[in-house]
């Protein structure tokens, strides 16, 4: 692919080995991470951008704050950076207020969590009317 990869979530854990990866492999030109936090944004492309560079690749990588639950937001987003693949790995927050808990009381939980996400971006993606790849990495 000699194209954009947006990284929504890619502020997270997945997000970030995501981004990591991306930035090291020829085929893709630019990378758009999405996420809410600035800090951890800037953080994360300043390194994906000197990881590359290390291996001798220069995309073009940019952050974008974005509420990924806002559809006018998200629907611009799509539609300004029309992306060839989007990696989605966003989820409404961390497991770790329920370390510890048994499978069966947080499962539930979980898919409707994500799905919180998921669903509106999806509606959204649809609404945009770009000619995509979506590999969800949440669930």
């Amino acid at each position: 692919m000699n194209g954009t990869v947006l990284v929504a979530g890619g502020t997270g854990r997945v997000g970030t080995h995501a981004v990591n990866f991306l930035s090291r492999s020829e085929n893709v030109k630019r990378i758009i991470i999405v996420g809410r936090d600035s800090l951890s944004g800037r953080t994360i492309l300043n390194n994906a951008t000197i990881s590359a560079a290390l291996n001798q690749f220069y995309p073009k990588i940019e952050y974008r704050k974005a509420n990924l639950r806002d559809e006018e937001e998200t629907l611009n987003l799509l539609q300004e950076t029309q992306p060839n693949a989007i990696l989605f790995a966003a989820t409404a927050m961390s497991m770790f207020p329920f370390h510890g808990m048994k499978t069966q009381s947080t499962g539930a939980y979980f898919i409707i969590r994500d799905l919180a996400i998921l669903y509106p971006f999806m509606k959204t993606l649809k609404r945009a009317g770009i000619k995509t790849q979506l590999v969800n990495v949440a669930n």
